[in-house]
């Protein structure tokens, strides 16, 4: 149910985006930037953490941990330059 809500709700921003803004490569941007985060970084992460977390030894643990960080910090990264672009579209930059 919760991944519904999370799902519908990030499609509706993208719609309610992509009417406001004539950049298509923006809406395009934002959907590659979080699939791609997701699947090459942030699942294959959790999985390893939540499927495996008792097998692993420490440093495994860490590694995973830091594979996941690295993953939320480049989508952050990605859609902070996409969110600069809408602000700049909606004219509410500072």
């Amino acid at each position: 149910m919760t991944h519904n809500i999370i799902a519908i709700g990030y499609l509706g921003f993208i719609i309610v985006t992509a009417i406001k803004i004539d950049d298509l490569t923006l809406m395009f941007g934002m959907i590659s930037s979080f699939a791609e985060c997701m699947l090459n970084f942030i699942v294959p992460g959790m999985i390893l953490i939540l499927g495996a977390w008792k097998e692993l030894s420490c440093g495994m643990r860490v590694l995973a941990i830091g594979y996941v960080l690295i993953g939320v910090v480049y989508f952050c990264t990605s859609n902070a330059f996409n969110m600069m672009k809408v602000a700049r579209a909606f004219d509410i930059t500072e």
